[in-house]
Order: structure tokens, then sequence, then C-alpha cells
């Protein structure tokens, strides 16, 4: 049947949010008789719009019933309950006004008001209904339940629920925006029906119903369908039956949040904001969490995941100039019961004198196309060229450039990095040789490998002191003391062109094999194990050493930035931009993997989580290898336009 703005005082009522009652009158309970068990009556209520509403006490509602109110409401303001109402869930949807509905759960007891109100941050329309049940376990009420979301559909499901016990009470409850008509399934009874349409943008309706579950188990989806498409909320609920053993032995308990930290606690306008929670759940239950994220009072983000931390990008939630309060909010739920909300909040920082994003480009003497860079012992830029035989060095700050001469005349440079001795130590792949560069004195010596032809890659300090390259051709890792003295190991892959190469947090070496699509692991004494990335053909480039302790790595064939733990386990994570191609990647000083996107003309970042944020920096660049300078900026290789890039971080 289609139910609309009607009320059935026969079973559970839910509270959606309102202001102003508009429905059956309300009595105070007596404690007379037992009543028979089920649903006693409904009320309904809406409140025009308006920062609070009331809703009415069922007439029949007698002492040691349960009374349960649903609020529905748009435009996720705070929900304040009246005092003993426990929350049940509270379940956001993303789509249009973001249409909130919460369940809340009470006992009723022998003095019970005419009416219980409820409070909202902002003003707004909502509808509600309170249901009075008897019969219910008083400690357990709700032995389970679930929600959906529909984005602009003409039907809303309320998803399956597992009952533990024959002749449990399944109660549907649907919220829809705007207002509908709502046609509920024959098998189910409809207890209320409400709408509200008081302005433009603040239209919500509400419908719910009940039945018996014969036997324990799987209740199955209900669907309820609209006269018109909305977006809605279908939740389901299996409520205890005293008596009927499914309470768990004892009152099920709402998880808490201990504590909410923000960082940074003086965020810049261009910053990430991670919430870090810890939470415990008296029963041991699991925790799930909702993150609703607003920026001066406007919700920009809402999350649901198991996780304990969530993060904010700034750069894209807001154009911000400093002084914006962003808050978030978090609500645990074990899975039936949702804990008290609990926020934090800091205030952005004025974005005044802040070059965040800003781009310089410093040209190479010839247009030369550097190859890889390393920030030196004397806090400038060092890098490679592939076209010419020079090293050269970007001044920081001022990207002035001088070119040094290679003794070897070889046009064919790979990677550069600061040894240990205070020197810069270089790959010369076209010679096959190992340089060392003086700073102060510009002195160049170089130290031929042990394999004709090997190739290069890119070089490391390892934990022992040693410089570890990839000689790509051979498929080898060399390893060369300060003395100069090289050793080669062989990867176990033939023809793996091995690439880029970073001391791990364990004391190893880990390195790229490119055309084999692995990750290799050397330890100190050559020992080389390796692990296949899940993507087939997907190019690992560039590796460093993050912040979280594991190594990330960049797929530049898939798009994707990878990340190993140092027990060899890979995910990955795909680049908002298709063919993005990135290739070099490095740990940032704000705790964040930054990396080039070299198809894309992009400089990107990666959270530990694997948030990616991307940011343009012209056409024709082709920005290939990044560094962190002792500016701490991030530097970059354009190896199309032939010049060195800095990208600012501050």
């Amino acid at each position: 049947m289609t139910v609309r703005l009607r009320v059935n005082l026969r079973l559970l009522a839910f509270a959606c949010v309102a202001a102003t009652a508009v429905a059956a009158s309300a009595v105070a309970p007596s404690p007379g008789a037992a009543s028979s068990v089920g649903v006693q009556g409904a009320t309904t209520a809406q409140n025009g719009v308006s920062a609070s509403l009331s809703i009415p006490v069922p007439a029949a509602t007698q002492a040691g019933d349960v009374l349960l109110a649903i609020v529905d409401i748009q435009y996720q303001p705070t929900i304040t309950p009246p005092a003993g109402w426990s929350l049940v869930r509270q379940d956001v949807s993303s789509a249009g006004n973001h249409l909130v509905q919460a369940v809340y759960v009470h006992a009723a007891g022998a003095g019970e008001p005419a009416s219980y109100s409820w409070s909202f941050s902002a003003a707004h329309a909502a509808v509600g209904a309170m249901v009075d049940c008897a019969g219910l376990d008083p400690t357990n009420p709700v032995q389970a339940s679930a929600a959906a979301f529909a984005s602009n559909q003409s039907v809303v499901t309320a998803p399956s629920v597992t009952t533990a016990a024959p002749g449990e009470i399944l109660l549907t409850a649907f919220a829809t925006s705007p207002d509908r008509a709502v046609t509920l399934p024959g098998a189910v009874t409809s207890e209320y029906a409400i709408g509200s349409h008081p302005a433009a943008g603040e239209k919500v309706g509400a419908a719910g119903g009940d039945r018996a579950v014969a036997t324990a188990g799987a209740t199955g989806s209900t669907s309820a369908s609209l006269d018109a498409s909305a977006n809605g909320i279908g939740t389901s609920l299996a409520l205890n039956l005293a008596g009927s053993g499914s309470g768990g032995g004892g009152q099920d308990q709402p998880p808490v949040v201990d504590s909410i930290s923000l960082t940074p606690t003086s965020p810049r306008p261009t910053d990430l904001v991670t919430a870090a929670v810890t939470a415990h759940d008296p029963d041991g239950d699991p925790i799930a969490f909702v993150y609703r994220w607003t920026i001066s009072g406007v919700v920009v983000q809402t999350t649901q995941t198991a996780s304990t931390s969530d993060t904010l990008d700034l750069s894209s939630a807001c154009s911000c100039t400093g002084g914006e309060k962003v808050t978030v909010q978090v609500t645990p739920s074990d899975g039936t019961l949702s804990g008290t909300p609990a926020g934090a909040a800091v205030t952005v920082a004025g974005g005044g004198g802040s070059s965040f994003g800003s781009v310089q480009s410093f040209a190479t003497p010839g247009q030369a196309l550097p190859a890889n860079l390393t920030s030196g012992p004397d806090g400038n830029i060092w890098f490679t060229e592939e076209s010419v035989a020079t090293i050269g060095r970007a001044t920081v700050p001022g990207g002035a450039i001088t070119a040094f001469p290679i003794p070897s005349q070889s046009t064919a440079f790979n990677g550069i990095v600061t040894g240990p001795d205070g020197n810069l130590w270089f790959v010369d792949g076209g010679a096959a040789k190992i340089g060392r560069l003086d700073p102060s004195t510009r002195a160049i010596v170089e130290f031929p490998m042990l394999t004709a032809n090997a190739g290069g890659g890119s070089i490391a300090v390892g934990s022992d002191g040693n410089l570890w390259f990839c000689e790509s051709k051979a498929s080898k890792i060399g390893r060369i003391t300060t003395a100069g003295k090289v050793t080669e190991f062989r990867t176990k892959t033939s023809s793996a062109f091995p690439h880029g190469i970073t001391a791990g947090p364990d004391g190893n070496l880990w390195f790229t094999e490119l055309n084999a699509n692995k990750i290799g692991r050397i330890t100190p004494a050559g020992v080389v194990t390796e692990f296949s990335v899940p993507t087939a053909s997907s190019g690992p480039a560039v590796i460093t050493r993050g912040p979280d302790g594991n190594l990330w790595f960049a797929e530049q064939k898939a798009s994707k930035i990878g990340r190993i733990t140092t027990a060899g386990r890979i995910t990955q994570f795909t680049t908002p931009t298709t063919g993005a191609w990135p290739v070099g990647i490095v740990s940032g000083p704000d705790g964040n993997l930054w990396f080039a996107e070299n198809h894309a003309n992009q400089i990107a970042r990666i959270t530990p989580a694997g948030v990616v944020s991307e940011f343009p920096i012209g056409s024709g660049i082709g920005p290939d290898k990044v560094a962190i300078g002792s500016d701490g900026n991030l530097w970059f290789t354009e190896h199309t336009a032939g010049a060195i890039g800095v990208f600012s971080l501050h």
C-alpha cells in the first residue's frame, strides 16, 4: 500500500528530526497492567524549519516498555538527543543534501514526560517518529541493525540483518529527500509515514513498518518503492524480545572515543589535516567510525571506515585563506550501537606569504637533459645529465646552474647521491663507471664496474656505509666502498633491468626491476629476494623509504604508486589522472610522499594512507626525478624542457 502523512498507532514509530510536534497526542505512561508483546503505538512530528524537534510519547506507553525514535534531517547538523536516550546508529548519505537518519532507544519509566526534544546545531526541516514497544529485552532491545543508501532512485532498500532467535521483530525505517510517497512491501505492516516541505531545499519524508521473523537467521532485504526518484536511506532493526536468549548474556554497550588529535595543529591552506582516533568497546566488539569534516560549519567530507585515522585535503576541500575553523566529528559504532560523537578542531593559518604550489624553472646550459638529482652536502642541488658529459649544480636558493665536465666524456648518466664521506657519488652508465665528486674542489674520480657495458641506474647509501647501485643491462646490483672497491651481485631474474634502489628500514637495500616487474631486496651480504608486483607490466621505476617504515615505488606504465612492507606485502594506489606515468618519488618533510607525473605534467602527493592529490605545473615540462632540497622544497628534473624545477612546499 502507499502511505504518506499518515500515522498507524499499532507498531514502532521512529523519531525524524523536527522542532514542532505534529502527531497523535501523548500522555504520561502508566505503570498499570502489563501490555501485550509488540508495538503498542507510534507518534510522528515535524518541525517546519527549526533547530529542534519535539516528538510526543505514544499514549499507550507503560513503564518497562522500550521507546525507539528515528530522526531524519538534511545537511548533517550535529544532533543532540534528550537525556536518557542512547544512539543506536546514525547514517549519512553522501548524495544531494546529505540526508541523515539517526535511531535512538530509551527504556520507559513510571514518569515519562509528554514529549522529548532533539536539538540540532543548525536549523533545518526534520521529521521524526517515536515507537512504543512492549516485551523487548530492556538491556539489549536492538539485536542487530544495518543501513543502505539510494541515490536518485525510485526504490530504497533496507539491507538484510541476522536475527539470533525465532519470533524477533524486524523494523524497517525509510527516509527520503525530498519527501516522497512510500509503498511498503505487502509483508510489512505500515506503522508511520510523514513528510515535510516547508521551504525550497528543506524537504524530507519518512515511513516505516514491521514484520515478525519466524526463524532465526538472515532476514533478507526490504525494498520500498517511491512515487518519484529521490535520495534515501533504508534501515533494518532486529528487535530483541525479552527471554529470547539473543541478548548475548548482557547489555551491549556502545563504543567510546577516548581521544581525537588533529595534525598539523595550525594547518596551512594547502595542507592535509589528519584525524587520529583512539577508542574502545566495553564488549570487545570491532569498531567502525564515521568521520564528518566541516570547514566553517559547512560539511565538506564524510568518511565511513574501520580505520582509526582519516585525512582531509584542504587544497581541494576549500579555497581557504586563513582563519577558517576545520572540525571533525567522529562517531564510533560496533555495528549495533553507536557511541557518543566526539570532535576536535583546528584553525587554518593565515595564507599570507604562502607560496605553496608555485613553480620555478632554471634552464640547464644548452638545455641539456637532466637525469637525476640529489641534495648535496653543501646544501645545493646536484644533478646528472643525459645529453652532455657534465655534472650540474643548482644553488639553493636561486637556482644558478654550473656544469662540471666528466673525465669519461660519457653522456649516459644515471643516479647521484651524497655519500657517507661527504662526496657526491654518481653512476656513469655509458662508461660503466661509478664517479666520485668532491663538492669543494670539484675534483672527479671514476671507478670502473666489474662488468663491461653494465648499464646504470640509481645509487643509494647502504646501512653498511657503502654505496649500492643498479647495473641495468647486466641485471646486477653493485656495491662500492668509499675507497673504490667494487663488488657485484646478480639478480635472481635474468634481464630484470634493475632501475631504482634505496636503503630500507630493515638494514637491507630495496630495488625495482623494471623489466621483470618485481621489487628486489638485497642484504648487505648480497642475498637477493624478489617480490612480484600484482599489476602486470607495471614498470616499477624509482623506489624510496616512506615515513611509515615501508618502501614506496612508482609504477610508471600502470600509473600507480606501490607500497611494499619489509615482509614483502604489496599494496597499490592508482593515480587520479590516467596515463600519468609516475617516475620519481621521495619522502617529504610533511610526512607524505611526493612524486612526479611525467606524462601528466603534474607534481603529486600521496599520504601514507594512499590519498593522492595532484598539482599541474604547466605543459611541456616532463617532470621526472625528484629530491627534497635543503630549503624544504621539492626539486625535480624537467626531462622535456631541459631544466631543473622547484615546487614550493611552503
